[in-house]
C-alpha cells in the first residue's frame, strides 16, 4: 500500500499509488483464481501458491482489496487455505520414503520461506486479527463441520493447525485416531 512507504521514497511511493489504483484489484482477483485451480483438477506449484497467498496476505489490509476477496471468503478458507495445512499425497510419499527429510522439511526455516503451508497459516493468522467478524467463526464452523463428520487423518493435521494456531507436534499428530 502506497501510504506504507517512507516519504523520503517518493519514486517508490509513486510506482506503489499506480499499481494499488489501476492493477491491484485485477491481480487480487488473479490470486484468487490461481490458487482456486488445485480444487478444480489443475496443478499448481508451491512457489507460485506461496506468492499468491502472501500477496492476500497484503491485500487484505486494504479496504478496496478486501471488498474484492470478501465475495470469496469461504471458497479462499475452506477450498484453499484449509487444503494447504493438510497432510498431502506429496507429504504422505516424503514420509513414507524417507520420514527423516520429511522431518527436517517440517522444522527447516529456510523451507518457510517458499511453503505454501506457512503463507496460508500467516493469512489464516492475518485474516484471524484484521477481519475477524467476517472470517473466524464461518471458517470454524466449517472446521467443526469436518470434525464431525469423521474427517480424515489428512484433515486432523489441518484442523490441529488451525485450532493450534501452529504446526501440530511434527510426527505425533499423524498417529492421532
Amino acid at each position: 500500500h502506497p501510504k506504507r512507504i517512507p516519504v523520503d521514497e517518493p519514486h517508490t511511493r509513486y510506482v506503489s499509488s499506480i499499481f494499488h489504483d489501476q492493477y491491484a484489484t485485477n491481480a487480487t482477483t488473479a490470486m484468487l483464481q490461481a490458487l482456486s485451480w488445485p480444487s478444480s483438477g489443475h496443478r499448481l506449484s508451491g512457489r507460485v501458491a506461496n506468492i499468491a497467498i502472501d500477496y492476500l496476505q497484503e491485500a487484505v489490509e486494504t479496504a478496496a482489496l478486501w471488498a474484492v476477496i470478501l465475495p470469496h471468503i469461504h471458497l479462499l478458507l475452506s477450498r484453499i487455505i484449509f487444503p494447504y495445512l493438510c497432510f498431502s499425497d506429496e507429504d504422505a510419499e516424503l514420509w513414507d520414503s524417507d520420514p527423516i527429510e520429511y522431518v527436517r522439511k517440517q522444522t527447516d526455516m529456510a523451507e518457510d520461506y517458499s511453503s505454501p503451508r506457512v503463507a496460508a497459516m500467516n493469512l489464516f493468522a492475518q485474516l484471524g486479527e484484521l477481519r475477524p467478524t467476517n472470517t473466524v467463526l464461518p471458517f470454524m464452523t466449517h472446521l467443526n463441520q469436518i470434525g464431525q463428520t469423521g474427517s480424515s487423518p489428512r484433515h486432523r493435521k489441518g484442523l490441529a493447525t488451525c485450532c493450534h494456531g501452529e504446526e501440530p507436534h511434527v510426527v505425533g499428530w499423524r498417529f492421532i485416531t
